[in-house]
């Protein structure tokens, strides 16, 4: 009966938990995907989904960091590996509209540095 309590105590807090789904493209052509759950405080996960340019998803460990003004998410995915570290950065969302967002390749330089995005959930 305890068991059954505590859980029902902890429901609401595991339903608010939500999948954020982002999706990229370069040049009108799908470039990636990323699929994170946020904890109900706006934590990402310590894992995600990420595929990148007709790869197959890999599980990315996710470091979180301090979002900068005007945005809602700011992490890096492979911090460990830096021939394949990603950041991306997720903006607050604007008036019903999907979140843009951008995934940064910090070893690219040119047009495949940065790569736009949108993101819901």
């Amino acid at each position: 009966m305890k068991t059954f309590i505590v859980f029902i105590l902890l429901l609401p807090n595991l339903a608010m938990a939500a999948m954020m789904n982002c999706d990229f493209s370069f040049y009108g052509a799908p470039a990636g995907t990323v699929r994170m759950e946020l904890s109900p405080e706006g934590v990402p996960a310590d894992h995600a989904s990420v595929a990148l340019f007709q790869t197959p998803a890999k599980d990315a460990p996710v470091t979180a960091l301090t979002p900068e003004s005007g945005e809602l998410l700011n992490v890096i995915f492979f911090k460990d590996d830096p021939q394949n570290e990603i950041h991306m950065k997720v903006q607050l969302p604007v008036a019903n509209g999907p979140m843009k967002s951008k995934l940064i390749n910090p070893s690219m330089s040119g047009p495949t540095r940065e790569i736009p995005g949108t993101c819901k959930f």
